[in-house]
């Protein structure tokens, strides 16, 4: 749900690459979490409260994304056909109750997480 910029690679990587990839196969990747080790961090994740507040926030801003909407700014009205769906607004709040919760050991989301990854996770 986030944009993601992903800048070229160096030779060197570029070199392991061409190297580690046979027909452009990757390589078998290792387990990073079991199972449950994975359920426990969903479970951790969804513990972690969302004021009404946050909620509120998160609302505005995906109906803003409507171009039928009177909250909608008039960039959206005039580029935006579709607005983003009740999907988005799910996940900007599992982003919110993520950001908290492992980076700065929070029990609760705040609308700077909500808005914005770098606010929380300190990348853009």
């Amino acid at each position: 749900m986030f944009k993601i910029n992903v800048p070229g690679v160096s030779s060197d990587t570029l070199q392991e690459i061409i190297t580690t990839r046979k027909q452009g196969e990757p390589p078998e990747l290792a387990l990073a979490l079991s199972g449950p080790e994975l359920l426990d961090l969903f479970r951790d994740c969804d513990a972690v409260h969302l004021p009404a507040a946050v909620a509120n926030y998160i609302a505005r801003l995906v109906s803003s994304t409507h171009p039928g909407r009177a909250e909608a700014p008039e960039e959206v009205r005039k580029f935006v056909k579709f607005g983003a769906s009740p999907r988005a607004a799910i996940a900007l709040a599992g982003s919110a109750r993520q950001g908290p919760s492992f980076k700065e050991s929070r029990t609760s989301a705040s609308t700077k997480c909500a808005a914005s990854r770098r606010a929380c996770w300190g990348t853009g």
